[in-house]
């Protein structure tokens, strides 16, 4: 996609179309960070004392773990990078790629869990804060796959922590993937179920619990996925070129999307029958309808409003951050 593909696509369409949300302002909406403030502070602070908690949430097989630190250090020589928000189905996207032996995605940046957990088995920590540039350079050595790729997801929250580190990457060829869901109703309420039971994947063990329906909670999960993507598809702006899937057609054809991608063999046959199971039944089904009816207002001509204050002010704050990062 070229820059003049771009502005067309500035519009994003959506299946359920004509929720009018909200006027988003600078205060932070549940499950995402204040950008506003902190953009500006070149330090990570890393809380320490919550790191043997987050490890201790993992599994065996989670992808953070030390065993799939990689054994023997691989030249980086592409670099994948998938931006996204959260319940668009890039844990599924992932799943697909490692088993296509192609690069180990996951979120690298999630400065509350996984990024603070890697810094210490690292060494990147000192004095509580994180030392950025060995930070990326053990990220490089230790999760670029021995097919020469290096991959990771970056959420609209996590930007702010990948704009810090951004410059220590080296000049190789980068590659930048959004990826989206269509019905954005449906992700709204998927992600309300995941943040009330706490399964973001159906491989996660949890205890069963008793999920309610709340019309504002999938409210603020709307607003949520908005401010995100309008974070994203602002900094993917400034790129060259940048390639949009959607997560209804990794369902219905990963072998096509998969092979659009740069970093798949297209001379190996590929897998495509992915090991994560969809999570959605009729629960999510019965509280899309029911949110839609709740809604006052009109339900054919949603779409995200990406002029909004908030986007202007992210425009200036990634602005100011790639002049500090050519100093």
């Amino acid at each position: 996609m070229d820059k003049s593909e771009n502005k067309v696509n500035k519009k994003l369409k959506t299946t359920a179309a004509a929720i009018v949300l909200p006027r988003m302002d600078n205060q932070s909406l549940s499950g995402v960070a204040n950008i506003t403030e902190s953009f500006y502070d070149d330090q990570v602070f890393i809380k320490t004392k919550k790191i043997a908690y987050f490890k201790n949430e993992l599994t065996p097989e989670h992808a953070i773990q030390a065993k799939f630190d990689t054994d023997e250090e691989v030249i980086t020589s592409n670099m994948l990078f998938v931006l996204c928000a959260p319940r668009c189905g890039s844990c599924l996207l992932a799943d697909l790629l490692y088993q296509n032996e192609c690069c180990l995605l996951y979120e690298y940046f999630h400065i509350h869990k996984y990024l603070p957990i890697l810094a210490e088995r690292w060494n990147c920590i000192s004095n509580g804060y994180l030392n950025k540039e060995a930070f990326v350079q053990s990220l490089l050595r230790f999760r670029t796959h021995k097919s020469g790729w290096f991959a990771c997801k970056i959420q609209g929250e996590q930007l702010e922590f990948f704009l810090k580190m951004e410059k220590y990457f080296p000049e190789v060829s980068k590659h930048f993937v959004y990826i989206s869901r269509r019905d954005l109703i449906a992700q709204a309420v998927s992600l309300a179920i995941a943040q009330q039971t706490g399964k973001w994947t159906s491989q996660r063990k949890v205890q069963e619990k008793e999920i309610v329906y709340d019309f504002s909670q999938i409210s603020k999960c709307l607003r949520n996925l908005q401010h995100q993507s309008s974070i994203l598809k602002e900094w993917l702006f400034t790129k060259d070129q940048y390639q949009t899937i959607y997560y209804e057609d990794l369902v219905t054809n990963s072998k096509k999307v998969l092979e659009k991608l740069p970093c798949i063999n297209s001379e190996s046959t590929l897998l495509t029958k992915a090991r994560l199971q969809k999570q959605a039944n009729k629960i999510n089904e019965e509280w899309i309808e029911r949110f839609c009816n709740e809604y006052p207002g009109d339900i054919k001509k949603f779409r995200l409003q990406p002029k909004t204050s908030l986007w202007e002010k992210t425009k200036k704050i990634i602005t100011s951050i790639k002049k500090r990062n050519t100093m």
